[in-house]
């Protein structure tokens, strides 16, 4: 069962927003989604990424454009025929029902037989872990535990496409972690389409075949992980992704060195990683593709390795060491970034090339 996913121009606008004709919540977004491709959605809090699911599961009606499934237009057919499934942040239970029956409601509605659904909801349960627990109710569940009926829920359907809508933003950390490392194991396994909205940006780069990052309702990058990281398309998503983010500075021509060194002119945008920082004796090195000099104001000890917070006249610098080295909280360091470690952008935040 095949499932391509395509939205074309998709743009939605909400009534009744003062700023709904200058800012819709989606602006004419193209997407493909492959066959089996696991795709994730990330930005920052309302920048169009749960609207455009609910646009896919027909929860909402677009302002234009197409949503094609299989090549098939969905606009005009109701959620329940979509052949979409959608796990919400909230586990949205039937508090009256046990997770048998929770798991089991969509094949009810489909008047499926009773023994079918005995076995499908048995065959659920042991894919989600849940064999142990059927009879029980929601409220003698952990939050792990309701999400995963909640999972279960839209597994049974056997569905075309899975929507995930931030469905672990309300577990603790070791929880989620635990949780989204299963459910990509499940999608793997299942070989089946999925969505996942995030705003987490490190969740997205675990766990996408490709991430699309939007703000406010535009896309601004659509790309494997490996390549968002190391070849952001424009200053916003090279300061989105990455923790801690990418250090995105002014620079200034140095007469001196025939280098780069921070400074306040609006000569330039670069943008280089945390990683990419290295502290050197004042002397900086042939080649060093910017200089950095300022004060230690703050150290952040992580075990595996160490951030360190510089400020400089151009402002905040942040620099990741390995383990608990460093140097010392208040002192004032050099340091320096490779040329080829160096990401430029141009006045509107576009890439573009280094100078010659």
């Amino acid at each position: 069962m095949t499932a391509r996913l395509v939205l074309d121009g998709l743009s939605k606008r909400f009534e009744g927003r003062k700023e709904t004709t200058d800012t819709p919540a989606l602006k004419k977004l193209d997407l493909e989604v492959e066959d089996g491709e696991l795709l994730v959605l990330v930005g920052p809090s309302g920048c169009g990424k749960s609207t455009a699911l609910r646009l896919i599961a027909g929860l909402e009606q677009p302002t234009e454009g197409r949503v094609l499934l299989d090549g098939k237009d969905l606009v005009e057919v109701p959620p329940h025929a979509r052949d979409v499934a959608m796990v919400f942040q909230g586990y949205a239970l039937y508090p009256h029902l046990t997770v048998a029956q929770n798991i089991s409601f969509p094949l009810e509605m489909r008047k499926v037989s009773r023994a079918e659904r005995e076995r499908r909801v048995r065959e659920v349960a042991a894919t989600v872990g849940l064999e142990g627990k059927l009879d029980r109710l929601p409220s003698e569940l952990s939050g792990g535990e309701r999400q995963r009926v909640a999972m279960g829920r839209a597994i049974v359907r056997r569905p075309k496409i899975f929507l995930f809508d931030e469905p672990l933003s309300n577990l603790d950390a070791k929880l989620r972690s635990e949780l989204r490392s299963e459910l990509v194991q499940l999608v793997r396994r299942l070989g089946v389409t999925a969505i996942y909205v995030t705003h987490d940006q490190g969740e997205a780069m675990t766990m996408g075949d490709r991430i699309a990052v939007l703000r406010a309702g535009e896309l601004m990058q659509l790309a494997a992980p490996r390549t968002i990281y190391e070849r952001p398309e424009n200053g916003f998503v090279a300061g989105f992704v990455g923790t801690p983010s990418m250090n995105l500075v002014q620079v200034a021509a140095s007469r001196a060195s025939g280098g780069l060194v921070i400074g306040v002119s609006h000569a330039a945008t670069v943008g280089f990683r945390p990683e990419s920082v290295t502290f050197v004796a004042d002397a900086v090195p042939t080649g060093a593709g910017v200089r950095i000099t300022g004060k230690v104001v703050l150290v952040e000890p992580q075990g595996a390795e160490t951030y360190v917070h510089i400020d400089t006249d151009a402002g905040l610098v942040r620099a990741r060491l390995e383990g608990f080295g460093g140097p010392a909280l208040g002192t004032r360091v050099v340091a320096c970034v490779a040329a080829e470690a160096l990401h430029w952008f141009d006045e509107g935040g576009r890439r573009v090339e280094p100078p010659g």
